[in-house]
């Protein structure tokens, strides 16, 4: 029953197993990930500065990385082991299209 924001990235790669080690090292500590789009001006009427505390959630598919973020825009308390975040996100990511 809360608003939600998604944020959906697609990377290809040239091999299944490049497209693997990325993905593998967006679920490194650590490591960074993908700039959110509201931090670059890629925005909406109404919407937040930055994108708030998120789930992730990411799928390979050959030499297509989808990755996947949720996250709750009515100022309410959660955190990014929120299980109802990392699911929606997982459910986003599988949603999406191998190629398109």
């Amino acid at each position: 029953g809360r608003s939600g924001l998604y944020v959906v990235s697609r990377i290809e790669m040239a091999s299944s197993d490049a497209a693997a080690a990325v993905n593998q090292g967006l679920y490194g500590n650590g490591t960074g990930n993908l700039k959110h789009l509201l931090r670059e001006c890629k925005t909406y009427p109404g919407a937040p500065y930055e994108m708030p505390i998120f789930g992730y959630a990411s799928v390979q598919n050959g030499t297509m990385v989808t990755v996947a973020e949720a996250g709750f825009v009515d100022d309410g308390r959660s955190s990014s082991d929120d299980p109802a975040l990392r699911s929606a996100a997982a459910k986003v990511a599988a949603m999406a299209p191998a190629k398109g």
